[in-house]
């Protein structure tokens, strides 16, 4: 009954379905919150095992993409490979997730130091909506880091990534020299985020690849230039970032 509205919501990341490793027997499991986890429990038996099917597809899409170029990729790999990130995180160092966020961390979501326009010069993927979408949260974030730190704000580099902790289009500030780190949210959409810093500071220091520790005072509100409120977290880098493609 509730098949399609689960499989959609699975679609957008917000339905994960975990799958016993390549190999081996066991139960598949269909995790969700709120609403969709009520739907979930209405699931008939053939209903739960095409969702488990579409997730196996996309398991296998995510293992043929492992060691191999992000540019070599079909467009259902990239695909099923942003849904992954979506619902089960970055993974080690040498993951496929890893692999597409570096690419796509440095072509499509690396932010201006200052207030020129996104992409401006080159002007390649200017058409994309995905990539006005992220030049415009970009603009805001850079707006809220020069209102809530002053000029200092102005020097932070600045990426925004699809999902980051559980939150869409989030953004992550960082200067090196003050060994300083920011994660970024839109509030305008999402609202105020029911997250404990430290839970935060898990994906954020995985991202980074270094430890990033929340703050005294963690959580700010700054404005944005269209949008907002901008929700800003605080965290210190306790090592610098072994990778830092921004």
């Amino acid at each position: 009954m509730f098949y399609g509205s689960l499989k959609a919501s699975w679609l957008e990341g917000r339905v994960r379905i975990s799958l016993p490793p390549f190999g081996c027997d066991g139960h598949s499991t269909i995790e969700a919150s709120g609403l969709c986890r009520l739907k979930a429990v209405f699931l008939n038996q053939s209903e739960r095992e095409l969702l488990v099917l579409l997730a196996k597809l996309d398991a296998v899409l995510v293992m043929q993409c492992q060691n191999r170029p992000v540019n070599t990729w079909t467009t259902e790999q990239r695909v099923a490979v942003k849904r992954s990130i979506q619902t089960h995180g970055l993974g080690d160092d040498r993951s496929p997730q890893r692999a597409l966020i570096d690419h796509i961390g440095v072509q499509v979501f690396q932010a201006p130091r200052h207030s020129e326009g996104f992409g401006r010069g080159g002007g390649k993927g200017k058409s994309d909506p995905e990539l006005a979408h992220f030049s415009m949260l970009l603009e805001e974030y850079r707006h809220a880091l020069v209102k809530g730190l002053g000029a200092s704000g102005a020097d932070y580099k600045i990426a925004c990534i699809p999902t980051l902790a559980g939150i869409r289009h989030a953004g992550v500030a960082v200067r090196l020299e003050d060994q300083r780190a920011y994660l970024l949210i839109d509030g305008t959409d999402q609202g105020l985020p029911e997250y404990l810093p430290a839970l935060l500071a898990k994906d954020v220091s995985a991202f980074l690849r270094t430890r990033a520790v929340p703050d005294a005072i963690s959580k700010s509100r700054w404005p944005g230039l269209n949008r907002g409120p901008i929700i800003a977290y605080k965290f210190r880098l306790t090592e610098f970032p072994t990778c830092l493609h921004f």
